[in-house]
């Protein structure tokens, strides 16, 4: 089962794949709607978790880009690092790029991913 589009008012979750990863691994901004300070260094070790996360195996817990709904950029990037442990703490890891900071970017996306983490019922008492 791969991982849904996670939609806001404003912005789109989109699970992060291996193409995508492999285009910011190699700098490669041909032909992509990536705001100019996507990807940061964050953005790269992302992308390399990207790599070797196997969505069929944990769809709900892999990286996440965080896109505008309106201009359609990629604009950072968060996600889990892997699904809760024995204490059933999941840590969050997020970015987004400097021109976006202190609009609320980052706080709308965090909020969407955790309503979507609670909401699987992994991470329930």
């Amino acid at each position: 089962m791969a991982a849904a589009v996670v939609r806001t008012a404003r912005l789109e979750l989109r699970p992060l794949g291996r193409e995508q990863a492999e285009r910011i691994l190699a700098g490669d901004r041909a032909g992509q709607h990536w705001s100019p300070g996507y990807p940061r260094q964050d953005d790269r070790d992302v992308a390399r978790m990207a790599m070797r996360h196997d969505p069929s195996a944990d769809p709900w817990f892999g990286p996440l880009q965080i896109v505008e709904r309106e201009t359609g950029l990629v604009v950072g990037a968060l996600g889990c690092f892997g699904p809760p442990g024995a204490d059933r703490t999941v840590e969050l890891g997020y970015g987004v790029a400097p021109e976006v900071e202190g609009r609320g970017i980052a706080t709308e996306a965090l909020c969407a991913l955790l309503d979507r983490v609670f909401g699987t019922g992994r991470s329930a008492g």
